[in-house]
């Protein structure tokens, strides 16, 4: 059965509240757990300032007890309400409101939680303690510098690697928080580097990231080769012919004609081909949990070790982009030596950043994902409709793996997620970067106009549709337009197609 727009921005609006409510509930709860520490490790923190700090953690807990009961207010009226006859915008300007309130409120929580703590915190002492909640847990050149190492990513890793990885022997997988994803990167490059597992030919995407195929560049020189991701023989045959120490892929790239590899094919053919020790490294931030390297390996070689890594700016905030982060998931040979290039090259993420990152959940974060990927299908498609019935316009073509005509659709077609993002290629006289700025320019003003929420900014699976000029002014990528819906409610991406529409009319 069809359902009509507004059943539909209903049960987008029930998700919204739902969502939110489980994150404004586990930012209470980590609150309400960390007040706990700091009361039972009163006596090390000093006197005067123990008032002032559980009255700002009251405070706190006022605010979000507060936000949680009316978003259950909200919950009950819209599941009270008519979804076919309800005007859904007042509820609308609600959950805009709650999510900004609380990437806010997560700033202050993550800096409560850690006003206490030291960034080099004592071991030891003979009148005062300066290491705040965590006395008596700090040990003497083990995690006493928090660059480091330190307790508060234990957990978050934990959660993470339970939650979003599904692979049989987990157990076997290592996983480490960074400061960004091209931090994340970076630590790998260097454990590759310095441990010299690459002395020879190294494979890479066509399409890698523009700053990750830069440092490539730079540190391998004549010895890296470019692959197309696209093309699964021209791969295999590129490995059994250079043999090479490690291939570098994107699982979904952020590059103009987002190429998408064939994992589930490739890598069985790797591994029957695979003749020495090789290091599948896999930026894995457009796809997430949706793309599973391990169990295409994990008791089936000994050769071909994977290491993944993403950014959790994307999807793994929900919305919130309070603060950079990266993750690295690691299994196979010496990979447990990524911890140690992790400290030694300073990538570390930073204790109040990790609590302002949310509870990991595979569940809401499925869902919330599912619906960036129906936006952006919905937008990709009706703009590819629209590119048909208006030939005088200035596109030549929408390009996401979604759509059948992709070259990467037959590997994708049957993940419930296809991407979170689009690429529009204009036609040739239109494709320069001063055409791309003035385009920019005219959409952002018309849905001002509209009064639409759009954002001219980076990155992507955020609440609101962003449009961005990616890889500008870069010798590693072309320049191109790349659209990141957001997680709008059906009423709301319809009105966004409607003036993206009236922006591309000549």
């Amino acid at each position: 059965m069809n359902l009509s727009t507004s059943e539909i921005t209903k049960v987008d609006l029930i998700n919204d509240f739902q969502e939110l409510k489980f994150l404004y509930i586990s930012f209470l709860n980590r609150l309400k757990t960390n007040y706990q520490l700091i009361a039972k490790k009163k006596n090390y923190i000093p006197d005067d300032l123990l008032p002032e700090l559980m009255n700002q953690y009251h405070q706190s807990e006022k605010i979000f007890s507060r936000e949680i009961s009316q978003i259950q207010e909200l919950l009950e009226k819209l599941l009270d309400t008519d979804g076919i006859r309800n005007n859904f915008s007042g509820f609308i300007e609600h959950k805009h409101r709650l999510s900004y309130n609380l990437r806010s409120q997560i700033g202050i929580i993550s800096s409560l939680i850690t006003a206490t703590d030291w960034q080099s915190p004592s071991f030891k002492h003979s009148v005062m303690s300066e290491a705040g909640r965590q006395t008596g847990e700090i040990s003497g050149n083990i995690n006493d510098y928090k660059r480091d190492v330190h307790l508060d990513e234990r957990d978050y890793e934990s959660k993470y690697l339970r939650e979003y990885i599904h692979t049989p022997m987990k157990f076997l997988v290592k996983t480490y928080l960074t400061n960004s994803g091209m931090a994340a990167f970076c630590t790998i490059l260097n454990f590759l580097v310095m441990e010299e597992k690459t002395n020879g030919i190294v494979l890479a995407g066509l399409s890698t990231y523009f700053e990750a195929k830069e440092l490539l560049s730079k540190t391998y020189g004549n010895r890296l080769v470019y692959v197309d991701e696209s093309d699964t023989n021209g791969i295999l045959n590129a490995y059994i012919r250079y043999q090479p120490n490690a291939i570098f892929l994107d699982s979904l790239c952020n590059a103009p004609e987002i190429p998408i590899p064939d994992f589930s094919t490739l890598v069985p053919k790797l591994i029957k081909n695979c003749q020495k020790d090789t290091y599948l490294i896999l930026d894995n931030t457009g796809l997430s949990f949706y793309c599973q390297p391990f169990p295409l390996v994990i008791g089936k070689t000994r050769k071909l070790h994977v290491i993944s890594y993403e950014s959790l700016n994307k999807y793994h905030q929900f919305g919130c982009d309070r603060v950079t982060g990266g993750v690295i998931t690691a299994y196979g040979k010496d990979t447990g030596k990524l911890y140690y290039y992790r400290e030694h090259t300073g990538t570390n993420i930073s204790d109040a950043s990790v609590h302002a990152l949310p509870e990991p959940s595979v569940k809401l974060l499925d869902c919330r994902m599912r619906r960036l990927g129906r936006n952006t299908q919905f937008l990709a498609i009706n703009l590819s409709h629209f590119c048909t019935d208006n030939p005088k316009n200035p596109i030549e073509r929408i390009i996401y793996p979604g759509l059948s005509n992709h070259s990467g659709y037959p590997a994708i077609k049957n993940l419930p997620f296809q991407g979170a993002y689009f690429t529009i290629r204009m036609k040739k006289r239109f494709r320069n970067q001063r055409y791309y700025k003035k385009l920019l320019s005219r959409i952002i003003s018309i849905a001002k106009r509209k009064n639409v929420p759009l954002i001219a900014g980076t990155s992507f699976g955020l609440n609101t549709t962003r449009i961005y000029i990616t890889a500008l002014n870069n010798d590693y990528g072309e320049p191109f337009i790349r659209i990141s819906p957001g997680t709008e409610t059906k009423e709301e991406i319809e009105a966004i197609k409607k003036l993206l529409e009236e922006s591309f009319k000549n």
